[in-house]
């Protein structure tokens, strides 16, 4: 269905416009393309009005191949294929955009960049227009008394907004659509991640962290949506951009949860169990709420395990938990934290995980048994930024160990060091093997790396199914 109506539909939406000028239409929006890859038109065909601002920068996409972004020189469109080229000199890069038409909207997606192992990150936009009265951050869409226009990621490795560090980090309310003196700009970006990165991580917080690669994970594939609507038929028209792109959509008894008046309704939040889990639904019944939720039925975050003094048949008594519910037309939630491991997980105790997140790491100065309370490494740098960590540990091995500080002058040791930290087995370690500094938060957990990141949301997963 989709390549049918790709066929037909660009046969009357794909516009020339003067010598390389290309334009691309769907009912209610129109884009237009310039020789040099610049947006020359931001329009609303209806009514002939151009919401491009004037004056400003508008390339269709950027690369980021060193320190500064570049703009393409040349584009070129084959209306067969329905793909767009365009050309960066500066370090010899092309990249093939291929364009989709639908009634709802346009996507455009990176389907090949040659040289991509140089490309660091792309950068769709800023796209600049004259609209200014109401900026939905977060939601990407810019609205005036009459019009929109919004911006639409497509898949998990396009982030609408801006790219304000090498790591893609963010930590604003929102600026896929960001308030400008001539109105607004939409923007989104994707990162190489296909590389071993070396980083300064949250906000400066875990400086030069190294990053390992996502194998694949390069910028091909990054790709948008753009629309272009009536401003009150926004809310419907990111619904069928939803369905027709296969993004998440979720529903609430059937209809879609950003319209639904389920949505934003209070919740009764007890610590239920087994045992008194029909007075809970009782009072959530007098209170007229639509769902119970249990703030800490687990044993542990990672690997979701519920608490057995709460639900001693476990997954089996949850259940019987929510079928309760359900019979009186109430839900069941609980509440987790999906990258926080507590220090009691088995991804923790008794032997911890390869895979918990390093914010680096120093081969060990000597050898140590397992009674060392001062343990000597060959660098400090990484032990030094004691002010965001709340655990101190670091993994040696399958032990952890917590220190209070690290000596600031060579020969560098870990000092009062507690062996065994968290259940793990005190043992003896050689020289030159790597004391991995371990990334924490305050909530006295710790955090999984990439790998480790997919399993836990699967362990999640798998709970909320069963």
């Amino acid at each position: 269905m989709r390549k049918e109506i790709l066929l037909c539909f660009f046969l009357v939406t794909v516009l020339s416009e003067g010598i390389g000028q290309t334009s691309f239409k769907t009912p209610l929006f129109e884009i237009s393309v310039s020789e040099t890859g610049m947006i020359t038109a931001l329009r609303d065909p209806s009514a002939g009005i151009n919401y491009l601002a004037n004056g400003q920068s508008a390339p269709l996409l950027q690369v980021k191949c060193d320190t500064a972004w570049e703009q393409p020189v040349k584009a070129v469109f084959n209306a067969k294929t329905k793909v767009l080229r365009l050309l960066y000199p500066s370090h010899s890069v092309q990249v093939e955009v291929k364009i989709f038409i639908a009634p709802t909207h346009m996507s455009f997606t990176v389907v090949s960049a040659s040289k991509k192992e140089r490309i660091k990150a792309v950068c769709w936009g800023p796209f600049p227009t004259t609209i200014g009265k109401t900026i939905g951050e977060v939601v990407g869409v810019v609205r005036n008394d009459t019009y929109a226009i919004g911006l639409q990621a497509l898949n998990a490795k396009t982030i609408g907004g801006i790219l304000g560090n090498e790591g893609g980090s963010d930590d604003s309310r929102g600026n896929t659509a960001v308030a400008q003196f001539y109105g607004s700009s939409l923007q989104a970006y994707s990162l190489n991640r296909d590389r071993l990165r070396s980083l300064n991580v949250w906000g400066e917080k875990y400086p030069e962290m190294e990053v390992a690669p996502i194998p694949g994970e390069t910028v091909v594939g990054s790709a948008i949506a753009l629309f272009g609507c009536a401003e009150n038929e926004v809310l419907e028209n990111i619904g069928q951009i939803e369905l027709a792109e296969g993004l998440p959509h979720p529903t609430i008894n059937g209809v879609w949860h950003k319209i639904s008046p389920q949505t934003g309704r209070a919740y009764l939040i007890a610590d239920f169990n087994e045992q008194n889990i029909d007075e809970m639904i009782a009072y959530t019944r007098k209170a007229g709420l639509m769902s119970l939720y249990h703030e800490g039925p687990f044993q542990s975050w990672g690997h979701f395990i519920l608490d057995s003094v709460r639900f001693p048949n476990g997954i089996a008594g949850m259940k019987k938990c929510v079928e309760k519910a359900s019979s009186y037309g109430l839900r069941i939630g609980v509440h987790t934290l999906s990258t926080f491991i507590n220090t009691n997980d088995p991804y923790v105790s008794p032997i911890p995980d390869k895979r918990l997140a390093v914010t680096g790491a120093s081969q060990l100065g000597g050898d140590i048994d397992a009674n060392a309370t001062s343990i000597p490494v060959l660098y400090n740098t990484y032990f030094l930024n004691l002010k965001q960590s709340t655990l101190h540990a670091v993994r040696i091995g399958d032990e952890i160990i917590r220190f209070r500080e690290v000596s600031a002058n060579p020969p560098y040791y870990l000092l009062d060091c507690q062996r065994g930290a968290f259940g793990t087995r005190a043992s003896g370690h050689s020289k030159n093997e790597m004391a991995n500094m371990l990334m924490d938060y305050p909530y006295n957990t710790l955090f999984p790396n990439f790998s480790l990141q997919q399993e836990i949301a699967g362990n999640m997963a798998r709970f909320f199914n069963e």
